[in-house]
């Protein structure tokens, strides 16, 4: 884990939104098929015994993931329901269930859904793991149909493996080891930017995004990790050109459209900022981020009692995410005086 979970002082209100993307580094590929979790049906489950469920979400040495997962349980035979997002340890906690048997969901971007049982108890917490696979980890087809020998890729699996452990070190070792044996591959000189990138060598990722978009410029990963960059050096403006292509490349890709959705509110294209927030929130067709992203978007174009409806939807969706207290002062701030909140007033709390 590159950076800590607490909010960190920022020169502006969106470079700790944006801080926090890195959360994602390890996992994002192209995030087309991430499984989702719909939030039309989340029902509250009634709350109203003494049970409870820890649940940790691993990998595959069964050390916690340490990026924001989306963990859903629901009592067997009842379609109620109840959603919340890891905290940094990779551990959500349920209260003041039941007893009785539930079943659990776990969703995280680049890992296949997982899936679990937990028998709660009356009272007292009971302990559940949900292991996660990592979805389409090879990434053996290169684009254009650039495979790998299989030397190379069995060092880019193993590169991959480092990485979800975080050990940086070693899978800077297998990467490289590939890179040597397919150095004109994209989806190698993706992994290395990725690498870099997580460890915040900007300019090496930047050198292995550019080559990996150079030799296949329809590479969306490539595209998306350069928009990350810029981001992360907070130059907005320069993150906007390959956002843009890869939302046009893969219009379902919905943390694309959140990236860019961040670079334009940041360069004061508000209209633009609200669209793609939109369209993350469409096509990820799970409570996410973006909702509070369409708050701010909406609040600076004047649109105030929109922008308390999409705070109080990020606050109720995700009531344990890492900006929910700051949604909940700008809906305290919108209800209090929203013939007064003006674009121009708009500023987060700040630590």
């Amino acid at each position: 884990m590159i950076l800590a979970s607490t909010k960190v002082d920022r020169p502006n209100h969106l470079s700790g939104e944006v801080w926090r993307v890195s959360r994602l580094l390890l996992t994002i590929a192209l995030l087309a098929a991430t499984a989702s979790i719909l939030a039309a049906q989340m029902m509250p489950i009634s709350k109203s015994g003494a049970g409870a469920v820890l649940i940790r979400v691993v990998g595959d040495n069964d050390q916690p993931i340490d990026l924001p997962a989306h963990v859903v349980i629901w009592p067997e035979g009842d379609m109620s329901r109840e959603l919340q997002t890891t905290s940094s340890n990779g551990t959500a906690q349920f209260t003041r269930l039941l007893g009785g048997r539930y079943t659990i969901e776990v969703d995280l971007p680049g890992f296949k859904r997982g899936n679990g049982e937990a028998e709660v108890m009356d009272f007292g917490t009971v302990d559940v793991s949900v292991h996660m696979e990592t979805d389409d980890p090879s990434s053996g087809a290169g684009a254009k149909g650039m495979l790998l020998a299989p030397k190379a890729q069995k060092e880019v699996d193993d590169g991959l493996r480092a990485m979800r452990a975080l050990n940086y070190t070693e899978a800077e070792k297998h990467f490289g080891a590939a890179y040597k044996l397919a150095p004109g591959n994209p989806e190698v000189n993706n992994m290395l930017g990725r690498l870099y990138l997580s460890t915040k060598d900007f300019d090496k990722a930047q050198d292995f995004f550019a080559r990996a978009a150079s030799l296949d410029p329809t590479n969306v990963s490539a595209l998306v990790g350069m928009g990350q960059l810029r981001l992360l050096q907070l130059n907005f403006a320069a993150s906007i050109e390959p956002l843009e292509k890869a939302v046009e490349l893969a219009p379902q890709n919905s943390f694309a459209h959140w990236l860019l959705g961040v670079g334009y509110i940041d360069t004061k294209e508000n209209e633009k900022a609200r669209q793609q927030a939109s369209d993350a929130i469409k096509f990820s067709k799970s409570p996410s981020e973006a909702e509070y992203l369409l708050g701010e978007a909406l609040f600076a174009l004047g649109r105030n009692a929109e922008a308390l409806v999409a705070f109080q939807t990020f606050v109720h969706d995700l009531p344990n995410d890492f900006y929910a207290p700051d949604a909940q002062k700008l809906i305290a701030k919108l209800q209090s005086a929203p013939a007064s909140a003006t674009p121009g007033s708009r500023n987060p709390p700040q630590n």
